[in-house]
């Protein structure tokens, strides 16, 4: 396995021996009060709140302690179950972190809809999901239960791309404005905050650069999934070592050969996968609402049609099956105006009746829409994680940059070129764009899965470098990497 990279040349280094460790709990210096931050510099702990009182603590137990513990996270995100990227990283990162650390290996998971959590994920790994629903003092991730779940965890994940400024004072759809909150509460508990894996940006007001680099450096470790982030990470002022790997979701995985051949058939998209013809086609509601004003499109409802005009002429000239593909609940319903504009132009160039397949996350989970993607000869997409859990099933990509996010990843993956600027997209440029990356699509996919290896590889990579920097000990031998595969 090729090894991570630190940022600024700084390395991992060897692993670690494990130094014989006391049980938790045989020595009441090793126990963590409930409210307390460690010194590393005086090898205290300062214990806050009722008990203003001084305890002698050896660090270096303590950590050793730690190491024989069942290890356990808060992850911070938003999984809902509404988002099929949200819950690829979801998925991804436990399989990750129960592979490195061991199968006691616990999960809380603040969120809206616990039963989602619970019922997808309960019976793979020990995972709870903490309700946030407004009646239990929340105001979404922000609340009693959440603040909780980090004191009794020893680690709080920042996850996903939850950095960022849009609407940066809403906390119903900012992060940023929670996290300001909840970090230096973990930080007050004594806990360790990692951002996992993460994507930052955009970050371009004044508070947002603030906040962004307040969150950034009273993290413990900081892992991202993307070179524009830790660019982002040091332009805001953050100082502390940034591990540059890969995104969570490289060490997802496909729903059963089975259960992926009755979809195909169900959605009737399995003659044209057998025929090498199957377009994925990916988009969301945001349209350009992540883009810097000289990005975004001049007129936003002519954008539908020219994507359509430009879908059904691949059908017509090239033989060439487009079906849309939604991988978040919000944006069903422009993927259903996708389907009708398309459904209306074959019936004017046409005379007859003609509806692509609608392929979304309202009744497929992650996991489905990744073997489905693998039935796709091209997949061009909008939604960041729709490319990548593309990209992790095989299959040649397209972006249609709706965000910087997505050409930070066509960049990553050296195929820049096929980053589609939304703003100068029309009818004529959409259908030669696609052309072009559909005579290329075997060569295409030469080039991506080549980095596509490196990047699952690197996926992995995040957990060691985590349990070495946070120094709980060596990885454990025992973890089987195929025991939470489908």
């Amino acid at each position: 396995m090729s090894e991570s990279r630190a940022v600024e040349n700084e390395t991992l280094g060897p692993r670690a021996s494990r130094p014989p460790v006391k049980k938790c709990g045989q020595d009441a210096r090793f126990q963590t009060p409930r409210f307390s931050y460690v010194n590393n510099v005086a090898g205290r702990t300062l214990t806050v709140g009722w008990r203003k009182q001084k305890q002698e603590k050896d660090v270096n137990g303590y950590k050793r302690c730690l190491m024989n513990k069942q290890v356990s996270f808060t992850v911070l995100g938003s999984y809902s179950g509404r988002n099929a990227g949200d819950a690829a990283i979801l998925a991804s990162l436990m399989k990750t972190l129960t592979d490195e650390f061991g199968e006691q290996t616990r999960f809380e998971v603040p969120t809206t809809n616990a039963g989602f959590v619970d019922s997808q994920y309960g019976q793979k790994f020990k995972v709870k999901g903490i309700s946030v629903m407004p009646w239990t003092g929340s105001l979404r991730i922000l609340g009693i239960p959440t603040m909780r779940s980090i004191a009794r965890t020893d680690v709080t994940l920042i996850t996903d791309g939850i950095i960022f400024d849009v609407n940066l004072f809403n906390p119903l759809f900012n992060f940023l404005i929670i996290l300001i909150v909840l970090v230096p509460w973990a930080k007050l508990c004594g806990k360790k905050v990692v951002c996992y894996g993460v994507g930052i940006g955009p970050l371009r007001s004044f508070f947002g650069k603030l906040f962004g680099r307040w969150v950034g450096n009273l993290c413990d470790l900081i892992i991202v999934r993307d070179e524009d982030s830790v660019s982002l990470f040091r332009e805001i002022g953050v100082k502390k070592k940034i591990f540059l790997t890969a995104d969570a979701v490289f060490q997802n995985w496909s729903a059963s050969k089975e259960r992926v051949q009755s979809l195909a058939k169900e959605l009737g998209v399995q003659s044209a996968y057998e025929a090498d013809a199957l377009l994925g086609v990916n988009v969301t509601r945001y349209i350009d609402q992540w883009l810097s004003k000289n990005q975004k499109i001049e007129r936003k409802e002519a954008f539908i049609q020219s994507l359509a005009k430009a879908l059904v002429r691949l059908k017509l000239d090239r033989g060439i099956e487009p079906a849309v593909f939604i991988t978040q609940v919000m944006d069903l319903s422009y993927g259903q105006t996708l389907v009708d504009a398309m459904s209306r132009e074959y019936a004017a160039r046409k005379g007859s009746e003609w509806s692509p397949a609608l392929i979304s996350n309202v009744e497929l989970n992650n996991h489905d829409i990744l073997g489905l993607d693998a039935l796709c000869s091209l997949f061009v997409g909008m939604r960041l994680h729709s490319l990548i859990i593309a990209a992790r099933a095989g299959t040649p990509i397209v972006g249609l940059v709706y965000a910087p996010k997505v050409r930070s990843f066509l960049k990553q993956l050296k195929t820049e070129e096929f980053a589609l600027d939304l703003a100068v997209l029309t009818q004529d440029l959409i259908f030669d764009s696609i052309s072009k990356a559909w005579d290329q699509r075997r060569e295409l996919k030469a080039r991506q899965q080549e980095i596509v290896a490196l990047l699952s590889e690197q996926a992995i990579e995040s957990a060691v470098i985590m349990r070495r920097e946070l120094g709980f000990g060596d990885r454990q031998l025992d973890s089987n990497a195929q025991k939470h595969a489908a």
